[in-house]
């Protein structure tokens, strides 16, 4: 099982740029890869952005990173 997806980084930065607004996330952040999307989901705000190769399943983390991130 391959988990390895390319995006383009300034489609990356600008669609994280939500979670930078609106204060401090709460909960766990949460990554899904389908049908040629990403979407990274924490508190109330969404991210999608297109990428390319392959992931199963979906991943959990804390908000803090996801905040690192953008």
């Amino acid at each position: 099982m391959n988990n390895f997806l390319t995006v383009v980084q300034p489609e990356f930065k600008d669609a994280l740029r939500i979670f930078t607004r609106g204060g401090a996330l709460k909960g766990k952040a949460l990554l899904c890869f389908e049908g040629g999307f990403l979407s990274i989901e924490a508190g109330d705000r969404t991210a999608v952005m297109r990428a390319e190769g392959e992931w199963h399943g979906q991943a959990s983390f804390r908000p803090k990173i996801l905040e690192a991130l953008a």
